[in-house]
């Protein structure tokens, strides 16, 4: 009797342990969270680099047509940027 929940209580330190281990990330998730995490910065930075350079050109330009086109474009540029959050 004794054998038996010796073998009871293993078995359910051995099922904690596992349920741990899948509830905690391991180093290979973490470093494959850090690097989602760096590309979506990097992404986010080069669309503010491109709304910095379209605005300035919408400041500078004087074709109407060309005002609009920039004006379309910062704001597509806005919603990548809110989707990236």
């Amino acid at each position: 009797m004794a054998r038996g929940w010796d073998s009871k209580s293993i078995e359910e330190q051995m099922d904690s342990f596992s349920r741990e281990r899948r509830a905690t990330p391991g180093p290979r998730e973490t470093v494959r969270r850090s690097s989602d995490e760096a590309e979506r910065l990097r992404q986010r930075e080069m669309l503010a680099l491109s709304h910095r350079r379209v605005t300035r050109e919408l400041e500078s330009a004087t074709n109407e047509r060309y005002r609009e086109y920039l004006r379309r474009s910062l704001a597509a540029l806005d919603l990548e940027i809110v989707k990236l959050g």
